[in-house]
């Protein structure tokens, strides 16, 4: 069996997507637009990291690889924000979108995630 040596991977790992219609941000949105309810309620203490990555900004990191391939073959694909807590992303949404103010809800049972 012969193998083409010249064949190179990468891996190349996308934070959470936003920005060309992705859903994960949806409800957030919806309600600071509609200032229902005025304040958007983050779960827990809001601690909880989630790196971030713009879908553009992904296709952008994609093509920079194919036209300059990097030395090492596992890269992360996440937006230069040097705290993404969930608390920070819904401040930012109501803050741009709604009436700016946030507040914190209980943690949902039925979610370990949160």
């Amino acid at each position: 069996m012969r193998f083409n040596l010249k064949l190179k991977s990468y891996v190349l790992c996308a934070g959470v997507l936003y920005g060309n219609g992705e859903v994960v941000f949806r409800e957030y949105f919806e309600q600071a637009r509609l200032q229902r309810p005025l304040e958007l309620a983050y779960y827990g203490e809001g601690k909880n990291r989630i790196p971030t990555v713009h879908v553009k900004d992904l296709v952008t990191y994609i093509k920079k690889v194919v036209e300059r391939p990097p030395t090492i073959q596992y890269l992360l694909a996440i937006d230069h924000n040097p705290k993404p807590t969930l608390k920070k992303i819904v401040e930012a949404i109501s803050l741009g979108v709604g009436t700016g103010k946030v507040r914190r809800a209980p943690p949902d049972p039925t979610n370990p995630f949160i």
